[in-house]
């Protein structure tokens, strides 16, 4: 990755400032697409030998993940390095510090599998999945799973493609993740996938039992997907019998409202 990316891949992408995280619960009602904000938790950014001895203060495996750039050279690398630490008795599942680059005081705890999904490298996710990784452990600021992550806007340096995403919400659930956790904003997983338009997403956590009815600020998944005209979605949603096509909101709006709208 280029050093001119706007934050470093190295950082904990899951923290938002109380402002973003209110403007990402208003982002379903206004339909706009916004993408999570840099975080407040960085880390290192690129290339220069602070930025390494700062890095080298994390734990192994989160060093390993980290790296400046995405070939396949640099996956093989990260993966021999992994799979060293795994060897050696390395806990995949261990809850890693992140530090604060100012002062390197731990400010929040993170797995590495969430690490990776946030970093984006789909053959170090699925390591990680396949090595015992514990797939419901949530990060310590909110609360975020890796299937949260996945689901989720495209955080900064992250590039997976939507098959990507729902291939790996698969294997996820094969190895006992829990589809319905909600976040410490009471999102849960299809929430997330409804409104950043990822149907493919969708498509998976149903075929799983997510709960096609529960409510975020009021409105179900098939509300916030016919509130943003998501086609797709919504089709997926009301072919499962689960759904309740008839669920008002707050305001005592249905999902038959917001598609006549044109929302």
């Amino acid at each position: 990755m280029s050093s001119t990316k706007t934050s470093s891949h190295a950082e904990h992408r899951s923290s938002r400032t109380s402002k973003d995280a209110h403007r990402e619960k208003e982002n379903h009602r206004e339909h706009r697409e916004e993408k999570p904000s840099t975080s407040h938790h960085s880390a290192i950014s690129n290339g220069s030998s602070t930025d390494r001895a700062f890095k080298d203060k994390h734990h192994p495996l989160l060093i390993a993940i980290w790296n400046t750039d995405r070939t396949q050279t640099n996956v093989e690398e990260k993966l021999k390095g992994l799979r060293d630490l795994i060897r050696k008795g390395t806990n995949p599942s261990i809850n890693c510090e992140i530090l604060h680059e100012q002062t390197g005081t731990p400010i929040a705890q993170v797995s590495p599998l969430i690490i990776a999904c946030f970093e984006g490298d789909v053959d170090i996710i699925r390591f990680f999945i396949e090595n015992g990784a514990d797939p419901n452990q949530t990060e310590s600021e909110h609360h975020l799973t890796p299937i949260h992550v996945l689901c989720d806007a495209e955080y900064h340096g992250q590039s997976l493609r939507q098959k990507d995403r729902a291939d790996l919400i698969r294997l996820l659930i094969k190895h006992g993740a829990q589809v319905n956790h909600l976040d410490r904003s009471s999102m849960a997983a299809i929430h997330k996938a409804v409104i950043h338009d990822r149907p493919e997403c969708v498509e998976v956590l149903m075929d799983a039992h997510a709960d096609p009815n529960v409510a975020f600020m009021g409105d179900t998944p098939l509300s916030i997907a016919a509130r943003h005209n998501r086609r797709k979605i919504v089709q997926i949603l009301i072919d499962h019998k689960e759904t309740n096509v008839n669920h008002r909101n707050d305001q005592g709006g249905t999902a038959l409202h917001f598609a006549s709208a044109g929302e």
